[in-house]
């Protein structure tokens, strides 16, 4: 998989298979980590840490003819609150 944020320039590429790996960008240490997990062909389980502490979790879905893209994001501390973005396919010219 690979996920990149053009306005902070982060960049993740890797396998979903949970390892934690670094995060590369100007707003990210060396301590910032994230590890993706395959939940079914469709849905990968997102997870961040700093220095070890597990501080964001999101769980992303494809939708069935691709047409759309959600990000469920939220706090382990505060799994009810999360932020959920609706991203959709751009028709090519």
């Amino acid at each position: 998989m690979e996920w990149f944020i053009p306005p902070i320039s982060e960049l993740l590429r890797r396998k979903a298979d949970g390892r934690a790996r670094p995060i590369t960008g100007p707003r990210h240490s060396q301590w910032t980590t994230f590890a993706w997990k395959r939940v079914s062909p469709r849905e990968p389980d997102f997870h961040a840490s700093q220095h070890g502490v597990h501080v964001e979790q999101a769980v992303e879905t494809l939708a069935l003819d691709a047409s759309t893209f959600t990000d469920a994001l939220w706090s382990p501390a505060h799994p009810d609150q999360k932020d959920i973005s609706v991203f959709f396919k751009r028709e090519q010219p």
